[in-house]
């Protein structure tokens, strides 16, 4: 029985942790899933709310859109540069920066990463060649004063029930090894051990 003890005390404390997370194994919690606005705009006045309770996290994107130059080999190129701006950036933020002529360099400050693309044709409208600099956002804010109490989804419950295991697992073999290892060690020192007259 006291072999089994540390096993069953990594179970315990196992448990207790992810409960304490309101992440309880095996059983699909009550969970408070909040509101959340989806908010698409662009630089040229385009501008699109929708709102529902979600417990999905989104990333909150933006795109700067450059001019239609030729190219050395004929075709017509833009840069188009994708951004993945930074948590908690507010709708009224946003709007400055897509109003600000250096929109570019305002997207650089408030984004966590970015990649650049270009994108080519060899045909072009005169209006599209003409067209402005442009820059089209999406965020997501979450009002976390409004809103309902959902089952969990199966998947999550399922995902936090293989990390318990897992979890579990791998604290068990570090407890066998180390009980493994305390055996030894004894068995080693009864062998050496001189016995006394």
């Amino acid at each position: 029985m006291l072999k089994m003890a540390p096993y069953i005390l990594v179970a315990g404390i196992s448990f207790c942790g992810f409960t304490s997370l309101k992440k309880t194994s095996f059983v699909r919690d009550q969970v408070k899933i909040n509101l959340q606005t989806k908010t698409e705009c662009d630089s040229r006045g385009y501008e699109k709310s929708k709102k529902q309770y979600t417990d999905k996290k989104k990333k909150n994107i933006a795109a700067y859109i450059g001019t239609w130059q030729k190219d050395d080999d004929g075709l017509y190129a833009r840069s188009i540069i994708n951004y993945n701006l930074k948590d908690g950036i507010s709708k009224k933020e946003i709007e400055e920066i897509i109003e600000n002529p250096n929109m570019s360099y305002e997207l650089d400050v408030v984004s966590d990463s970015k990649n650049i693309h270009k994108e080519r044709t060899s045909e072009i409208t005169e209006e599209k060649l003409n067209e402005e600099p442009y820059a089209v956002v999406t965020i997501y804010n979450e009002d976390k004063k409004d809103y309902i109490i959902k089952k969990e989804r199966k998947g999550t419950n399922n995902a936090d029930t293989f990390a318990y295991f897992v979890l579990n697992s791998y604290v068990d073999l570090f407890a066998f090894l180390c009980q493994k290892s305390n055996i030894f060690s004894k068995e080693e020192s009864k062998k050496y051990t001189k016995k006394k007259n």
